[in-house]
């Protein structure tokens, strides 16, 4: 380390927090909402789409990792929309729930008036 030791968080916080290293302009943000809501609604073509509009090129080996991309997700959503998914994910929840609602209770008896004395 070359005799410098720094504090990890710090040097993370400082990197995040710091106008030197991080620029984000609105153009920026505005053109990754546009890409995330392009994606959620027509899939990667829309990357695709946005690339060609820029003026790239766009090879045939982009093309078919979009179409294999998007097929994944369309049979995600196949599977995901079937009704004993839709259960068992319901199932699941409710017990998760169950759970918490255990550990609460738990944690009032350790916690509470009158419990260190």
């Amino acid at each position: 380390m070359s005799g410098k030791t720094q504090n990890n968080n710090k040097s993370f916080y400082s990197t995040c927090n710091s106008t030197k290293h991080l620029h984000c302009e609105s153009k920026i943000i505005e053109i990754a909402a546009y890409l995330a809501t392009g994606i959620f609604k027509k899939g990667f073509y829309a990357v695709l789409k946005t690339m060609i509009t820029a003026g790239r090129v766009i090879g045939e080996k982009a093309k078919v990792y979009s179409e294999e991309r998007d097929q994944y997700r369309l049979e995600r959503l196949a599977q995901r929309s079937l009704e004993a998914t839709k259960k068992a994910r319901t199932k699941h929840r409710s017990i998760q729930m169950a759970q918490n609602q255990f550990y609460e209770e738990e944690e009032r008896l350790l916690y509470g008036p009158g419990i260190a004395e």
